[in-house]
């Protein structure tokens, strides 16, 4: 898991200046996080963590990638979005 987290910062940090990020650690979470984290899987059709979560300009699910993520299809879905 440290790994997936590794590479989804990174990731984060490589696109700052063009998407706003989100991350939740759904590992160390108390009860309000939880709940959070439950509103927003739920809103957005995610049924599997880790996961990540790519939400259009519109703020809609744009694409969820369940478990571990390709490095070159996050990239091209993400050029999708901020293009």
């Amino acid at each position: 898991m440290e790994e997936y987290n590794a590479k989804a910062r990174l990731l984060m940090e490589r696109h700052k200046d063009q998407l706003t990020t989100l991350f939740i650690n759904a590992a160390t979470p108390n009860k309000a996080e939880m709940n959070v984290i439950i509103e927003i899987a739920s809103e957005n059709n995610v049924t599997d963590l880790p996961s990540v979560l790519l939400l259009n300009r519109k703020g809609e699910p744009f694409k969820v990638i369940a478990g571990k993520f390709d490095d070159a299809e996050l990239e091209k879905a993400i050029k999708e979005i901020v293009q």
